[in-house]
């Protein structure tokens, strides 16, 4: 179900507001219409090589603060995901480490936290820094010139 989830999420445009996305996965998703060109997808490629482009085992990678995965997710990122839609209780921290698992809970991170529309530069700034995105520059640089190539 997850990769089915991941690859349908994959072919979202930013800015496609006509394809429904089921609610207890994201709600809804509004993308800036600006960024037309730029897929749901993109983001996700983006974020993995950023936080572990270079690691030999990015399923199995370890943070420094004890993030998970390909996306290096903390578990307080987990617990917020998971807080935005209550029929994912019971899950377990550990599944992140799974690429599809990580994306629906970013999916729902991003639901709670940015701006709608999303636009690339809030979802990268959200995922490295928080609700806050403070100190987020020099993240958000990598993940534009990947993006943006």
């Amino acid at each position: 179900v997850l990769a089915v989830l991941a690859f349908w999420f994959g072919t979202m445009q930013l800015g496609d507001s006509t394809k429904e996305t089921p609610k207890n996965i994201a709600g809804e998703i509004v993308m800036n219409p600006h960024h037309s060109e730029i897929m749901i997808d993109d983001i996700f490629r983006v974020i993995l090589a950023v936080e572990t482009g270079g690691h030999p085992d990015p399923y199995n990678a370890v943070g420094a603060d004890g993030e998970l995965g390909p996306f290096q997710i903390t578990e307080n990122y987990f617990k917020d995901a998971i807080d935005q839609d209550p029929s994912l209780y019971g899950l377990e921290f550990e599944g992140v480490r799974d690429e599809g698992f990580a994306r629906m809970i970013m999916l729902n991170f991003w639901d709670r936290y940015a701006t709608k529309p999303w636009i690339p530069e809030d979802l990268c700034r959200l995922h490295n820094g928080g609700p806050s995105m403070r100190g987020t520059d020099a993240y958000w640089e990598k993940c534009k010139e990947r993006l943006f190539r």
